[in-house]
């Protein structure tokens, strides 16, 4: 019976291990899309600045074409 509750015990060590070890992995994975999802929303505000930025240069652009015309 003692010997029954010990390999119990064991089994139960062994499943925690591995569930803390499978958290310790997700965790490690969430941080890391975090990080991924973080550069890759950088990375659209530097876009959407730069496109921005064009947008201007082409208003003064055919401001100055209008200007030619009239």
């Amino acid at each position: 019976r003692v010997d029954s509750i010990e390999n119990k015990i064991d089994i139960l060590d062994e499943r925690t291990s591995r569930l803390e070890k499978g958290q310790a992995e997700i965790t490690e994975n969430i941080v890391h899309v975090s990080e991924v999802l973080g550069k890759d929303i950088d990375n659209l505000k530097n876009e959407t600045h730069a496109e921005k930025q064009i947008i201007g240069v082409h208003s003064v652009d055919i401001q100055l074409l209008k200007n030619k015309i009239v």
